[in-house]
Parts: structure tokens; C-alpha cells; sequence
């Protein structure tokens, strides 16, 4: 996916990724803690009722079978974006700026459980600027490029909506590509709903 992107960088780690997943903060146990830091992130991005967040599941039905493969996660919001503000304390981690219990290591969750994780955001810079920022995670670049996070940002047309995109694609584990494809939309939500039944 990186051939169609237009030129991009990679941020500096500031720390060694592969000691901070061994020991520092350890994959959580529960498959759907990465889905659960990224509605986390777009609560914090709406403002209430005004605003959607919506969750989507992606799969496919085998052939002559009832059985179903897990394609991708998704969590779409109409927030106020990736801008400059965010995407500065998404690359530091453990930044103590939003406050001390959110140090940003959701993403490691994001890098424990998936092998990438897209991020598509339409936002509008400190410039009254609508921009376009779309990010990579991955630990595959970071023994290439010292780096787990890829990104890339352009102008964009005046009408195109403000929104976020979290997408979470091809699980690292066969265990855990299992239980996502057991999911049935009903369980997600009954999930996700009994997670944040004191926001609703």
C-alpha cells in the first residue's frame, strides 16, 4: 500500500519498540483491546451528540461453507482530526501533554495485536487548511527504518468531510485472526456497548 501514497516520512522511534512490547507494555489479552483504544481516541475527538462514531467489521464467507475469514477493523468518526496537535503526541510516546493516565501506548496495542494499522484523517491545520494525513503503524518498518510509524499529508478539495479512519488489518497471531473472525456484528456491539455504557 505504501507504492500509491505520495512521499512521506518516518518518525523517529525515540524508543526501542521490540524491549518496549517484551516488557514494558505487554499485549493486553483481550482481542478487542485495540478496538477499544481507537473509539477511545474518537470519543475524545467528538463532542456528543452531534457527532457518529461507527464501527465496522469486514469479513468473508468460504465458499460452500458457513464458515468466515477476518478481513479488517474499522473505527470511523466525524471528530476534529489527526491535526498538527494530535499527530505530535500520537508520535511521542509516553507523553504525559493530554494528561498522566494517557501516555499514548494504546498504539503498542494496535502494534502487538496487528501487523498494520491505517490511519486516514481529514482535518483542518492551524492554517484554516483542509488537509489529508494518512498514517502507517507497523513494526515491519522499524527493522528497516528505525521507525513503526509511516505518514504522509496533502491538501485536500475545501468539501471533503472532517474525519478519522482507524483501520486494522491482518492479525499477527492465527489465534487471534480466529477469534475476530467468530465475531458476529451483534457481539461486537454488545461488547463495545457494555465498554463504554457510562458514555452513552
Amino acid at each position: 500500500s505504501l507504492k500509491n501514497l505520495p512521499e512521506g516520512v518516518y518518525s523517529p522511534a525515540g524508543v526501542d519498540y521490540p524491549t518496549v512490547l517484551r516488557k514494558r507494555v505487554r499485549k493486553s489479552g483481550n482481542i478487542l483491546q485495540p478496538l477499544y483504544e481507537a473509539i477511545s481516541n474518537s470519543l475524545e475527538a467528538t463532542l456528543g451528540s452531534e457527532n457518529h462514531i461507527i464501527v465496522t467489521i469486514c469479513k468473508n464467507k468460504q465458499l460452500f461453507s458457513d464458515t468466515h475469514s477476518f478481513l479488517s477493523l474499522h473505527v470511523e468518526d466525524d471528530g476534529t482530526g489527526f491535526n498538527e496537535d494530535s499527530f505530535s503526541r500520537f508520535e511521542k510516546l509516553f507523553d504525559e501533554s493530554k494528561n498522566r493516565n494517557n501516555l499514548g501506548s494504546g498504539r503498542l496495542q494496535y502494534l502487538h495485536y496487528f501487523k498494520l494499522t491505517q490511519i486516514v484523517s481529514v482535518f483542518i491545520d492551524n492554517d484554516s487548511i483542509k488537509k489529508k494525513r494518512t498514517i502507517l503503524l507497523s513494526m515491519d518498518y522499524y527493522r528497516q527504518h528505525g521507525s513503526v510509524i509511516f505518514s504522509q499529508i496533502e491538501k485536500i478539495e475545501e468539501n471533503t468531510p472532517i474525519n478519522t479512519t482507524v483501520s486494522f488489518f491482518i492479525p499477527l497471531s492465527e489465534e487471534d485472526n480466529n477469534q475476530l473472525a467468530a465475531f458476529t456484528t451483534s457481539e461486537l456491539k454488545e461488547n463495545v456497548l457494555k465498554r463504554y455504557l457510562n458514555n452513552f
